[in-house]
């Protein structure tokens, strides 16, 4: 009966938990640091938490896929979260320990907030492939003046934009909803790699900052289809 909303800005993520009023539970949000896709493991990780300044600091090596070939790729998160929670507590492969603030671990490691009586908790995650420090600034710069109804919102718009580019005619529900589904997906890639500033982690394994735009990757000749090319050359 809790009630899950999630959206997203450009480098951060934003959640909303929506508690049953009427229930006497506490209000618990787990973070797990270290669940990842199959095939990919969190080989190291830390995370540190400020609980009177609602923050939480996290970061992780995860290795998986190509990323195996260059010893994984270092991930930084840094979290928002309401001010001094009822209780805390972190956990690693040694168990659950109430009122530790900062823990180190591979495999198993997160972190639990739990609070008595806030029906609605809000989250949000500001991510960076660059450095801690540019979590942070992502997440204190996309969260200015903004609400999560405010990024669903402007979130709505930018697909409507990307998808109208291309109109089909058609009298078949079916088709349309195949039709632009299919579109949607070939939007999701490639992946925005640079932080708000312009900084990003090259090939070489050295921060490098761009004063052109934003910085990409995950974007293969190899393994996608040959026409989506052409397609987003196009629209």
């Amino acid at each position: 009966d809790i009630r899950v909303e999630l959206t997203a800005s450009d480098r951060v993520a934003w959640h909303r938990y929506t508690f049953p009023a009427e229930s006497a539970e506490p209000r618990c949000v787990l973070i797990d640091v270290t669940h990842a896709l199959p095939f990919n493991i969190i080989a190291d990780a830390r995370i540190d938490l400020d609980p009177e300044k609602g923050r939480l600091t996290v970061r992780f090596l995860q290795v998986g896929g190509f990323s195996f070939d260059i010893g994984g790729l270092t991930m930084y998160a840094s979290a928002a979260f309401p001010p001094n929670p009822s209780f805390i507590a972190t956990w690693n492969t040694a168990g659950l320990e109430e009122n530790r603030l900062s823990v180190e671990g591979s495999m198993m490691l997160g972190a639990l907030l739990c609070y008595e009586n806030e029906d609605v908790l809000e989250l949000q995650v500001g991510m960076s492939f660059a450095s801690a420090s540019g979590a942070r600034t992502n997440l204190e710069i996309e969260r200015a003046g903004a609400t999560f109804d405010s990024v669903l919102a402007e979130g709505r718009e930018q697909w409507q934009r990307l998808l109208s580019r291309v109109r089909i005619v058609t009298e078949d529900d079916d088709i349309r909803r195949q039709f632009y589904s299919a579109l949607y997906r070939t939007l999701l890639m490639p992946t925005l790699m640079s932080d708000a500033d312009g900084s990003y982690l090259g090939f070489d394994g050295q921060l490098h900052k761009t004063d052109q735009g934003n910085y990409y990757s995950d974007f293969s000749l190899w393994d996608t289809y040959r026409t989506q090319h052409p397609l987003l050359t196009i629209v």
